[in-house]
C-alpha cells in the first residue's frame, strides 16, 4: 500500500473508555436515524429547483435519454414531463446556461458530473415507481448519510468528537440544500469524507474525495494542492526506491483527475478551460478579500449566523496562533479556506440563489469544524479524557445549530437570498454605519431584486425599518433628497470610485 494510514489512537484507559465508547455508539445512532430521515424526506418532499438547479436537472434528462449533457428538443419536454407538478422549472433560465460548442450542440457552461450521479437513483426510481426528478436530492441525502458514517465511525476521533461533529455535519447549513438538485450537498459531503481521510492519514481516499469535489467547485483545488503536500512529504520525499516513489506519484496523478477532467472537456468543446470564465461569469478584476471574507463573517451571506461558535471559536483560535507563534488545526484551516473564498470571490454574481449563507461557503463548512477539534489541546485535552470545558463548547455549537438550522425549517427551507437575514436587520436597525456589505448583497436584498449589475443603478436605493431611514447607498447629488425624504440628515461614509456610498441615518 503506497498510503498507509497512521497508527490509531491508543486505547482509552478503562476509566474514560465506557464513557466513550457509548457516545461513539451514540454517534452511529444519530447517524443511522439522520440517515432514515435524509432518506426519507428525498423520498417525500418536492425538490427546490433553485440556483442553477434547472441546469443540472437539464444535463440528468439529457444523459438518461441519450448519454450525453447535450441538451435537445426531447430532453426539454421530457424534464418538463417529469417535473410536472413538483418542480416548478423557468426553461427560459435554463437556455441561458447553455452555449453552442465546436459541432454546434449546446451544453451548460457547468460540469455534468454531479447530474451523472443521479442516473443510477434515477434506475432505482423508476422500479419503484417514484418521479424521476427526485433522483439528485435522494443522491444528495445518501451521500450526505455516507458522510456521517464516516464520521461516525472514525476511530481518530474520541466518543464526545465523533457525536459532537455528526450533529454539526447534521445540523450544518447544507441541510438546508439538500432539496436543492444543486452540487453543494455532493461537494460538502466529499470535502467531509476528505477530511475523514486525512485524519487516519488515508492520503489516497483523501485526494480522490477532494478531486471529486474540485471537479464541481473548483476552488477545492486548493486542499487538493494540500494533500500533495503532504503525498510529496510523506511518501516521495523520504527515502526509498525510485520505484516507489514512481509510483506514489502515479497514483496521485490518477487520484487527481478528477479535478481536471472538467477543464479538459470543457477545452475539448470550446477551446477554454472555463465556459464560465469566457462568458463572464467570473473575472479576476472582481477578486477581493473583502468579500472573501464576507463569506464567513457577513450577517446576510456569510456563515456567521448560521454556524456562530464555531466560526467565532475559529477566528479566535487564528488569533492565538499569530499571537504565540504557533501553527494548530484552525491555523492550517485558514490557510485552505483564505485561498478557496479568494477564488470564489471572482464570480461577479455574488449575491446568488442561496438558503442561509453563500452556496460556496456551504461546502467549506466541514473545514471549519475540522479545525475546531483544535480548542481539545488548548483546553487541556488528552487522548483518555477531553476536558469538560472542551465538551460544554462542543455542546454548545451543537444546541446553538440545530436551534438555527431547524428553526428555519431545516431541509424544507426556502431561499431567502433576497431577503436581509434576521441578523443583518438587527444591525440595520441599532447600528447601521457598523454593517457596510458589499453593495450588492446591500441592493439585491433591500429591493428584494435579483440585481447583480449594482453599479447601474441611477437612483439611491434606500433601507427602512417599520418606516424609518436606516441606511442607503447612494450618490452625493442624492443627499438633499435622501434627507427631505427621511427628515433627517444622513452621515455619508467611504464612497467607491463611482462616487456611490454608504450613508446612514
Amino acid at each position: 500500500m503506497l498510503f498507509r494510514p497512521a497508527p490509531e489512537r491508543p486505547a482509552l484507559r478503562p476509566t474514560a473508555a465506557a464513557g466513550e465508547v457509548a457516545l461513539a455508539r451514540a454517534a452511529q445512532a444519530v447517524a443511522a436515524l439522520a440517515t432514515a430521515a435524509l432518506v426519507l424526506t428525498a423520498l417525500v418532499a418536492h425538490p427546490i429547483p433553485a440556483g442553477d438547479a434547472g441546469e443540472y436537472l437539464a444535463m440528468a434528462e439529457s444523459l438518461w435519454r441519450h448519454g450525453t449533457p447535450e441538451m435537445r428538443p426531447g430532453d426539454v419536454y421530457g424534464l418538463a414531463a417529469v417535473a410536472s407538478g413538483m418542480a416548478d422549472i423557468n426553461f427560459a433560465d435554463v437556455r441561458r446556461g447553455y452555449f453552442e460548442d465546436r459541432a454546434g450542440a449546446r451544453l451548460s457552461y457547468h460540469f455534468w458530473g454531479y447530474s451523472a450521479l443521479g442516473l443510477p437513483v434515477r434506475a432505482v426510481l423508476r422500479l419503484t415507481g417514484a418521479r424521476a426528478v427526485r433522483a439528485l436530492p435522494l443522491a444528495n441525502a445518501l451521500l450526505f448519510s455516507a458522510a456521517l458514517w464516516a464520521v461516525a465511525q472514525a476511530r481518530r476521533l474520541c466518543g464526545t468528537e465523533r457525536l459532537a461533529l455528526t450533529c454539526l455535519l447534521l445540523f450544518s447549513p447544507a441541510l438546508w440544500l439538500l432539496l436543492w438538485p444543486h452540487p453543494e450537498v455532493y461537494t460538502f459531503s466529499m470535502v467531509t469524507l476528505a477530511l475523514v481521510g486525512l485524519s487516519a492519514r488515508k492520503l489516497g481516499a483523501a485526494l480522490l474525495a477532494t478531486s471529486a469535489a474540485a471537479m464541481q467547485n473548483p476552488p477545492l483545488i486548493v486542499l487538493a494542492g494540500a494533500i500533495w503536500i503532504l503525498i510529496l512529504k510523506d511518501r516521495v520525499l523520504v527515502p526509498a526506491s525510485l520505484a516507489v516513489r514512481v509510483r506514489a506519484l502515479a497514483l496521485a496523478g490518477l487520484l487527481s483527475l478528477p479535478a481536471v477532467v472538467p477543464m479538459v472537456y470543457f477545452y475539448v468543446h470550446f477551446g477554454t478551460p472555463s465556459v464560465i470564465a469566457r462568458q463572464g461569469g467570473a473575472t479576476l478584476d472582481v477578486l477581493s478579500l473583502r468579500k472573501a471574507l464576507e463569506l464567513f463573517f457577513d450577517l446576510d451571506l456569510g456563515l456567521l449566523p448560521c454556524v456562530p461558535i464555531v466560526i467565532l471559536a475559529w477566528a479566535a483560535g487564528v488569533a492565538v496562533c499569530l499571537v504565540r507563534r504557533t501553527v494548530a488545526l484552525d491555523f492550517l484551516a485558514a490557510a485552505v479556506l483564505l485561498p478557496m473564498a479568494l477564488m470564489c470571490s471572482t464570480t461577479t454574481n455574488w449575491n446568488h440563489g442561496a438558503t442561509g449563507p453563500s452556496r460556496y461557503a456551504v461546502w467549506m463548512t466541514p473545514l471549519l469544524y475540522g479545525a475546531f477539534l483544535a480548542w481539545r489541546t488548548r483546553l487541556g485535552g488528552s487522548d483518555t479524557a477531553p476536558p469538560h470545558a472542551y465538551r460544554v463548547l462542543l455542546a454548545a455549537a451543537v444546541a446553538t445549530q440545530a436551534a438555527i438550522t431547524l428553526g428555519r425549517g431545516g431541509p424544507l427551507a426556502r431561499p431567502d437570498y433576497l431577503d436581509h437575514s434576521a441578523a443583518a436587520r438587527f444591525a440595520l436597525r441599532h447600528a447601521p454605519t457598523l454593517y457596510n456589505p458589499s453593495p450588492e448583497i446591500f441592493v439585491a436584498r433591500t429591493l428584494h431584486l435579483d440585481a447583480p449589475g449594482y453599479l447601474d443603478l441611477t437612483r439611491p436605493v434606500l433601507y427602512r425599518d417599520g418606516g424609518t431611514c436606516r441606511k442607503a447607498w447612494a450618490r452625493p447629488e442624492d443627499l438633499d433628497a435622501l434627507a427631505a425624504a427621511c427628515g433627517r440628515t444622513p452621515r455619508r461614509e467611504r464612497s467607491d470610485a463611482e462616487g456611490w456610498s454608504y450613508v446612514s441615518f
